[in-house]
C-alpha cells in the first residue's frame, strides 16, 4: 500500500514541480490523510459512488470543508471564481463544497449557474478523484494545462485555493454564481435603509495586533502602543471623513476594539455583530459569521472603499475584493 502511494505521489510531484508553484495532496485515504488532515482518517472517506462512477462528469470542485486553512472570506472568493473560470475554458462542471465555518447556503445561494454539490456526490476514491491545494499566485495557464491533464484520469478535482487570476472579471463571474439568501438580503436592506444616504467606507485591518482577533499569528503588541495605534488610527478616519464631508462613513475591521472607539463617532456608521475569520470559526452557528458578509455587501455600495495602511497596520484583500463590484479603491498610506 505505502509503494503504491509513494509511487502515484512521485507521478503527480513529477506531473507539478516544473511550474513551481503549484502544491497537491494524495487522493484522501492516502498521503493525504496522514500529513494532512488526521481527524478525518479512517472515518470520512468512503468509497459511496462505487457503483456509479462512470456517470460521473468531470468536475472542478472548491473545496472548504475544513480540512485545511482556506483563507479569510476574500481568499476564498477570489480562489472558487478563479476556478469557476477556468471550469467555463475548459467546459467542465463546476461546483462548491464550502461547508466551513458554515454552510455558504446559509450566506449565498446560486443565481444564474448551479454550484451546490452534496457531501454524498463527492467521490472519494483514488482511482477517481484527487485534492489539489493551489498557491495564491498560480498561473492560470499552467492550472489549465494540469487540469486537463488530470483529468484525463481523475473525475474530480478536489481544489482548495486562494488563487487571484480574475479581477477583471471578478464581479461578473460573482454574479454568475450567487446571490444573497433570503436572510442576508433582508439585513443588506436594512443597513442600508439605516445609512438612508450615499457613504464612502474605511476599512482597518490589525489581525492580532490588539489582542482581540485569530488571524494565524500571534503578535500582539503592548498595551501603550495598542493605545497610541487606535487613537493614530482614528486620527486617520477624521482625516478621511474632512476629505468626504457629504458623505456617511461605514467602517469595518478585524478588530472590535478598535470599531468601539470609531463608533463614539458621529459620522461612523457600523454593522453590529461579531468579528471572525473564515478559518479561526468552526463551531459557531450561521449568525456569528453573519457579519462578514453583510460587512462585504455593503462595501459593494460603497462610493469610494478606502483601506488605510499604517506602519502597524496591515494589507486587505476584503475592501478591494467588494470594491470590483461597483466602486473605486483607494490606499491611504501613513507613516
Amino acid at each position: 500500500m505505502i509503494f503504491l502511494i509513494l509511487k502515484k505521489l512521485k507521478q503527480i510531484i513529477k506531473l507539478c514541480i516544473p511550474h513551481g508553484i503549484i502544491y497537491l495532496y494524495d487522493r484522501p485515504g492516502g498521503i493525504h490523510d496522514y500529513l494532512y488532515s488526521k481527524k478525518y482518517f479512517n472515518t470520512f472517506y468512503k468509497d459511496k459512488n462505487k457503483n456509479n462512477s462512470s456517470r460521473v462528469l468531470k468536475t472542478i470542485i472548491y473545496v472548504a470543508d475544513g480540512r485545511i486553512k482556506a483563507g479569510g472570506l476574500a481568499d476564498r472568493l477570489r480562489g472558487l471564481v478563479s476556478l469557476y473560470k477556468i471550469s467555463k475554458e475548459i467546459k467542465v462542471n463546476f461546483k462548491i463544497y464550502f461547508t466551513s465555518p458554515n454552510d455558504l447556503t446559509n450566506y449565498l445561494v446560486p443565481n444564474k449557474y448551479n454550484w451546490i454539490i452534496h457531501s454524498n456526490e463527492l467521490i472519494y476514491n483514488i482511482k477517481e478523484s484527487i485534492i489539489l491545494n493551489l498557491a495564491f499566485n498560480t498561473d492560470e495557464n499552467d492550472a489549465i494545462n494540469i487540469f486537463n491533464n488530470l483529468f484525463k484520469k481523475y473525475n474530480q478535482l478536489h481544489i482548495t485555493t486562494a488563487m487571484r487570476t480574475i479581477d477583471n472579471e471578478y464581479s461578473i463571474l460573482f454574479n454568475e454564481l450567487f446571490k444573497p439568501s433570503i436572510e442576508l438580503q433582508t439585513l443588506i436592506d436594512y443597513h442600508l435603509s439605516i445609512i438612508d444616504h450615499e457613504f464612502i467606507s474605511v476599512s482597518f485591518r490589525f489581525r492580532t495586533l490588539l489582542g482581540d482577533f485569530i488571524d494565524g499569528e500571534n503578535i500582539i503588541i503592548k498595551s501603550d502602543k495598542q493605545f497610541n495605534l487606535i487613537n493614530r488610527c482614528l486620527d486617520h478616519l477624521d482625516d478621511i471623513h474632512f476629505e468626504n464631508l457629504e458623505y456617511k462613513t461605514l467602517v469595518t475591521s478585524d478588530s472590535n476594539r478598535f470599531l468601539n472607539e470609531a463608533n463614539k463617532k458621529d459620522y461612523v456608521y457600523i454593522i453590529p455583530g461579531e468579528i471572525t475569520h473564515t478559518d479561526y470559526s468552526d463551531g459557531f452557528d450561521k449568525d456569528y459569521f453573519m457579519k462578514t458578509f453583510v460587512d462585504y455587501f455593503l462595501l459593494t455600495y460603497s462610493k469610494k472603499n478606502y483601506l488605510v495602511l499604517d506602519k502597524k497596520i496591515y494589507n486587505s484583500g476584503f475592501p478591494y475584493r467588494a470594491s470590483l463590484h461597483r466602486s473605486s479603491f483607494i490606499i491611504k498610506r501613513y507613516e
